[in-house]
């Protein structure tokens, strides 16, 4: 079992890597030779148990969260250009995986699945951004199984604003962010006045304190 990462650092609020994905696949990522845990894991069944599954998810965590945090730690425009290549790759096969691991089990619940397994499903899935019918699908997935606290409502918020601009919408917990003349703003948000009423009905903190976490990294 791989380590878990501090929850801010794979929140995946702070930009939408949607539209260079669909790019780097068009150019050839698939072809990108994927880490060799990642590769071993592609050729097997799906786990048939929650303990087997949690090992699977654990190592697919691990490889895109290397993979991200090498992307911000490069300079130079070709460095930066093989390593997103490698991260799409990366979400690329990921993706696939979760699609036949939702295909099985439908969405993770925590009760049978318990809710790092849970987290690291959403996480995942909230990288997917290739392949946004599969995320509002998950999405879908999940909203019933808030009320029977079998799927984590923050985790849903995040994903549901990242659906929803997706589909050339406005978000409504402004957990998605970009850069405006160098400084860190959310992207378009519905009803901006009361978003904290929002965000706190889901168990999150107020927008002003989830920026610090961007403007801290």
């Amino acid at each position: 079992m791989t380590q878990r990462l501090p929850q801010h650092r794979y929140r995946a609020g702070l930009m939408s890597f949607a539209i260079m994905g669909v790019v780097l696949l068009i150019q050839g990522c698939k072809k990108v030779p994927l880490p060799a845990k990642l590769a071993a894991i592609q050729s097997h069944p799906i786990p048939s148990t929650p303990e087997a599954l949690a090992e699977e998810l654990a190592i697919m965590v691990e490889v895109d969260q290397e993979a991200r945090f090498a992307t911000m730690d490069t300079a130079g425009y070709m460095s930066q250009f093989v390593l997103n290549r490698k991260l799409f790759a990366i979400d690329h096969a990921n993706t696939e995986r979760m699609k036949r691991i939702v295909d099985r089990f439908g969405w993770l619940t925590i009760s049978k699945f318990g809710k790092e397994s849970a987290n690291y499903a959403w996480l995942l899935v909230q990288h997917a951004d290739a392949q946004p019918d599969f995320q509002r699908r998950c999405l879908d997935l999940m909203k019933p199984l808030l009320e029977q606290n079998e799927a984590s409502k923050e985790n849903y918020a995040y994903l549901k604003d990242r659906v929803l601009l997706a589909e050339g919408k406005k978000q409504i917990y402004g957990t998605q962010f970009h850069t405006v003349g160098g400084v860190f703003q959310p992207r378009p948000l519905i009803d901006p006045d009361n978003v904290d009423k929002r965000r706190a009905e889901m168990g999150m903190v107020s927008i002003e304190e989830y920026k610090t976490w961007f403007e801290d990294e």
